[in-house]
């Protein structure tokens, strides 16, 4: 009973540990970004949790409520889901309330793990309505081309080429009209 009890505490400290947090107010040339243009796609709309990773870990820009400044977090991985007041989201890893979160990968060469799904540039998460929550990947115009023109037209079922780019210019024409 010990033992569990002592790999217990040990497992409950991993995570503490291993975040860093501190809070200042925003400043602009702090914030993540990515290359202009860029556009905001959904990715999970209206869902009760998300997960998110990367293999660095991640950078978060959390704001919280009733505060100016923004508190920026380290952790392996953030899990939210909506929070004890309407327009709040929670921050299970650390038991906060945010308004907003802001989610890159701790390295800036790697992508970010949504559930299962890997995705380019950064993610926010906002709280939607009645206790869900949303997603949406903040990317490049160009990495957005490059993620969804195999999903769309698989190079090893159609290797032309031309094809592909076709595919690419069209998925280009669609994103920059719906921006």
């Amino acid at each position: 009973a010990a033992a569990l009890g002592a790999w217990l505490a040990a497992a409950s400290c991993r995570s503490v540990q291993s975040t860093t947090v501190r809070t200042h107010a925003a400043s602009p040339a702090e914030e993540p970004s990515v290359a202009a243009p860029a556009v905001r796609v959904g990715i999970l709309v209206d869902a009760e949790r998300v997960s998110i990773g990367a293999d660095s870990g991640l950078s978060l820009r959390a704001r919280l409520p009733g505060e100016s400044g923004v508190a920026l977090l380290s952790l392996p991985r953030a899990t939210l889901r909506a929070g004890s007041a309407p327009g709040r989201l929670r921050l299970l890893e650390t038991g906060q309330d945010v308004e907003l979160v802001t989610l890159a990968p701790a390295s800036a060469t790697e992508l970010l793990q949504v559930e299962a799904t890997r995705y380019r540039g950064l993610v926010e998460v906002r709280p939607a309505t009645a206790g869900k929550l949303t997603a949406v990947n903040v990317v490049n115009i160009e990495d957005y081309v490059r993620g969804v023109v195999p999903n769309e037209l698989s190079p090893e079922a159609f290797p032309q080429i031309e094809a592909l780019k076709a595919q690419a210019v069209a998925a280009r024409t669609y994103v920059l009209f719906h921006r």
